[in-house]
């Protein structure tokens, strides 16, 4: 019988054999996990892969921004042209349209029925050429200060005979007032040339009282013994009147309140009285004789 040896059991590996064989197994992990990674990103990059969009957060939407209305922005106030107006009472007045020295002629006419009516006056024979006031006494002359020859020169005119005939009376012009357009930058007051008081000037009022002066949104006034100017800021006024006793009226043009012309104090916001018209008219005069006041808009007349 023949007689075999046993199979030789295995030794056990020495520990730096292990470490070897793990080192190489991690090496080959990693080998493998960066060619798969190279051909990941290999296959995202390529005209194939479908394209990942993030998707949004609807969670956290953004409300919609709401839209602004617009601002209207008010139109700029347009003073209306002046128109010259003077009354004895509530049935006789006289008005002009002043014209402009080199320009326009200037047209003057008076009323005897509370402007129903009204009568042309011959100015240009005697060579008025732009009136800057009117001045009416009653039972006296009617007398305008006016601008004569080519050189535009300032007089006086009156007449006794309802505007039939004129005769100059250059002596009188030291106690009228007014405001030459061509020089707005002063007021004659009392044939003095005054420096004005505020904005350029664009009409005067006198009384045997008080005088006052309407400029761009601001109407001064000063008493006859007073060295100062009071102001009142008021917008939108397209003309003033004072009476005898220094009361000053205003007409304003733009009031929310009168679908037409507003007249009010100058010391207060409260409408007086509406003169029905237009919103905005392009000329305007104002006279008021006691408790009766004209109003001269566009091309009518009316008697308050």
């Amino acid at each position: 019988m023949a007689f075999r040896r046993p199979p030789r059991a295995e030794r056990p590996l020495p520990t730096e054999g292990r470490k070897q064989a793990r080192r190489r197994w991690i090496t080959a992990g990693v080998i493998v996990f960066v060619a798969i990674d190279a051909a990941l990103v290999a296959w995202a990059l390529s005209p194939s892969a479908p394209e990942v969009r993030p998707q949004p957060d609807r969670t956290a939407e953004a409300a919609p921004t709401p839209t602004a209305s617009p601002t209207e922005t008010p139109a700029p106030f347009v003073a209306p042209e002046l128109r010259l107006l003077e009354a004895l009472d509530s049935s006789t007045a006289w008005r002009a349209v002043p014209g402009s020295c080199g320009g326009a002629e200037p047209v003057v006419e008076s009323t005897a029925d509370g402007g129903a009516t009204w009568q042309a006056s011959a100015t240009a024979p005697a060579g008025i050429r732009e009136v800057l006031a009117i001045d009416v006494v009653a039972g006296g002359p009617v007398s305008l200060v006016a601008k004569t020859g080519d050189d535009c020169r300032v007089t006086v005119f009156r007449s006794f005979t309802a505007g039939e005939f004129w005769e100059e009376a250059p002596g009188e012009l030291g106690t009228r007032s007014y405001v030459d357009p061509a020089d707005r930058v002063t007021v004659v007051i009392d044939g003095v040339a005054t420096p004005q008081p505020c904005a350029p000037a664009r009409e005067v009022a006198r009384s045997p009282v008080a005088v006052a002066v309407l400029c761009d949104g601001d109407v001064r006034v000063r008493a006859n013994d007073a060295l100062d100017w009071s102001a009142f800021a008021v917008a939108d006024v397209g003309a003033l009147t004072m009476t005898d006793d220094g009361a000053v009226t205003i007409a304003r043009v733009a009031d929310e309140s009168c679908a037409g012309v507003a007249l009010a104090d100058v010391a207060s916001p409260t409408v007086i009285s509406c003169v029905p018209g237009e919103s905005a008219p392009t000329a305007l005069g104002i006279d008021r004789v006691g408790s009766v006041t004209w109003v001269w808009q566009g091309a009518a007349v009316s008697v308050q």
